[in-house]
């Protein structure tokens, strides 16, 4: 069991990085500033409540307050308010993402409502929307069987030749599939609508970094292995992981170059 905990380990942060994509780290613009607008909210009912006893019941009477946000973009309500609580929501005003966020103090206050509730707020595109979803699914899914059938294939040829000198080699591989698996997410959700937001610059820089090492470790190991005396298949797999590191590392500065120098 014990040649088997590195292959594990990296599975399990391969999990992560595709169910990442399901976390909205890939966040519209709309959609921010949606759940922006009702946090703000949140923040000035409160203060209305501590100067009045009781939650404000429309816009009108926050005026002083100076809440602002983008009403092309945004539309937000106060759907009912009395002394003792309040609901209201938030929702890109065109949204293309069937993403509404509430606040109900009876429901435990700010949640994103599921999708029974959401069919009630966006209507004629939310078919259109939900497609779009099913299928960005589909190729996470078909993306993920083929980074596993990677992943099993090097496994294989880990457990042929576990021998100490050819560890960086298969650490290099390992760490290679992280940014590979993140850059099947970035090129499946990232385009112009997006916010490239702090988090998600981060996670991209990590994965360059990653890249950059995977290659940096390969070119190490293979400096130190004789031609000869070499394993075919120990070359292929520096061939499949620089190759994947260049194609990995190449979407992340892509990333970078379209969503983040040009924001």
């Amino acid at each position: 069991m014990k040649k088997f905990r590195i292959p594990s380990l990296f599975i399990t942060l391969l999990l992560l990085v595709f169910t990442a994509s399901c976390a909205q780290f890939f966040e519209a613009d709309e959609d921010v500033q949606a759940r922006k607008a009702l946090t703000d909210l949140m923040g000035i009912q409160e203060t209305f409540y501590a100067e009045n006893q009781r939650y404000a019941r429309n816009f009108t009477e926050l005026e002083k307050y100076n809440l602002k946000y983008h009403t092309g973009l945004v539309y937000m309500e106060i759907q009912s308010a009395d002394h003792e609580q309040y609901r209201a929501i938030s929702l890109p005003a065109e949204s293309t993402t069937a993403r509404v966020f509430a606040y109900d103090t009876e429901q435990g206050g700010f949640y994103e409502m599921e999708d029974l509730e959401v069919s009630q707020y966006v209507l004629g595109a939310l078919n259109h929307i939900r497609l779009e979803q099913r299928n960005k699914s589909i190729s996470d899914f078909a993306f993920f069987v083929l980074l596993v059938f990677i992943l099993v294939l090097g496994i294989r040829f880990h457990t042929r030749h576990k021998e100490s000198e050819n560890r960086p080699l298969f650490v290099a591989f390992y760490l290679s599939l992280i940014p590979l698996g993140w850059s099947f997410s970035v090129l499946n959700y990232l385009e112009s609508k997006i916010v490239f937001s702090p988090t998600l610059a981060g996670i991209t820089g990590g994965g360059l970094v990653l890249a950059v090492l995977g290659i940096l470790i390969s070119g190490w190991w293979s400096k130190s292995r004789p031609v000869m005396n070499t394993p075919s298949s120990l070359w292929s797999l520096l061939g499949m992981t620089v190759f994947i590191s260049l194609f990995s590392g190449g979407v992340m500065i892509y990333a970078f170059m379209e969503y983040y120098f040009k924001a």
